[in-house]
């Protein structure tokens, strides 16, 4: 029977991280590739240099089947510049149901857990980019779609480059009052 487990990154078993890593470059390869065992240890690694807020430091959410990782996503805080000023927000990353198990509400699932520390508060929102075909999915969910442009004012290419694919959606979670209209400023590159 299939579990939801949720953890700190920095304390995560390796193996579940590694397998979630190998999903991750079969749907999504990095440029260049990268090793799933190389992939992991350096998010590993980045999860442990963090020191702010405990309550904010970067989760993986799993969905496992024994010792099998059938779903995973990643969160982890980001700062962002908005109209109304700088914003720490959840960022929802690697959102991934292995091949042969979608459709089972793995998916589902897994983006509940991470979506659960925005559910208590610990930070006012998600952002993230996914597909247009998984719009009805995060609507569900209770996500909005608020059309911000969204650049890295440090990209090398200029000030003004699209940090998200433009080709996606940018969606925030949950879909209330207080999420500000205008450009988003991710201060760094897309995830």
């Amino acid at each position: 029977m299939a579990e939801v487990l949720s953890c700190r990154l920095a304390e995560a078993d390796e193996g579940l991280v590694v397998q979630a890593c190998a999903l991750t470059e079969g749907q999504w390869p990095s440029d260049p590739p990268l090793d799933p065992v190389e992939k992991a240890r350096g998010r590993v690694a980045e999860a442990r240099a963090y020191t702010g807020d405990p309550e904010r430091a970067a989760m993986m959410h799993f969905v496992v089947e024994g010792d099998r990782v059938l779903a995973a996503a990643r969160t982890f805080a980001r700062t962002i510049d908005t109209t109304a000023g700088g914003m720490t927000i959840m960022a929802l990353g690697g959102v991934i149901v292995e091949e042969t198990r979608r459709g089972n509400g793995y998916g589902r699932d897994v983006v509940r857990a991470a979506f659960e520390r925005v559910d208590r508060g610990v930070f006012g929102f998600s952002l993230f980019q996914t597909g247009t075909h998984n719009r009805g999915f995060y609507a569900k969910l209770g996500a909005m779609y608020p059309g911000n442009r969204v650049i890295n004012s440090l990209d090398e290419r200029g000030p003004e480059s699209p940090a998200f694919n433009v080709d996606e959606l940018v969606v925030v979670y949950p879909e209330r009052e207080g999420w500000p209209a205008g450009t988003i400023d991710l201060l760094g590159p897309g995830y």
